[in-house]
């Protein structure tokens, strides 16, 4: 069974080659922070796949107090985020450093006149425990893509696994 298995692990590296080309894309640095792992359990074979914590939350999104956040998930299906700001507000320190790295400059809307950053930076974070998030889908694409595929790869490595039991015997 080992051709199933070195197929399970491909499919995986290439789920996580998909999963950090997006991250790259959207502006996250995520390489090296994906893992994949094919285990052997009773009626088949699993396969685990590690990342960061966040990660989901940038996968799936995270729904405000007020709009509902959605994302597709690796066979097509709209679900709701699991995740949502209900009563807390994301912290507003991590705003600032994002602002000041960005080199961003608020305004006040009436007067024209310059604003705080850190003024600036609560009312993003108000914003987003408002708005939320969208999700960007960095594993439920590349898993998309490849699980189209799965059916018929596994079934040439069941095939090859097949054919080197019968060679033995």
């Amino acid at each position: 069974m080992k051709n199933i298995e070195r197929y399970l692990k491909s499919f995986g590296k290439k789920v996580i080659r998909g999963a950090n080309n997006i991250a790259s894309t959207k502006g996250y640095n995520l390489n090296g922070k994906f893992s994949v792992s094919v285990k052997k359990v009773d009626n088949g074979y699993d396969v685990v796949f590690k990342a960061p914590d966040y990660t989901s939350f940038i996968d799936k999104g995270v729904s405000g107090n007020k709009k509902r956040r959605y994302y597709k998930d690796y066979k097509g299906a709209k679900r709701k985020s699991p995740f949502q700001y209900k009563d807390k507000a994301p912290p507003s320190h991590v705003f600032e450093k994002w602002i000041k790295k960005k080199g961003i400059q608020g305004r006040d809307k009436k007067t024209g006149r310059f604003i705080k950053r850190k003024a600036l930076a609560f009312v993003m974070a108000k914003s987003m425990q408002i708005k939320g998030r969208d999700g960007i889908g960095i594993f439920q694409k590349p898993l998309s893509l490849e699980y189209r595929k799965l059916n018929k790869g596994i079934a040439q490595a069941i095939k090859n696994d097949m054919k080197q039991i019968l060679i033995k015997k």
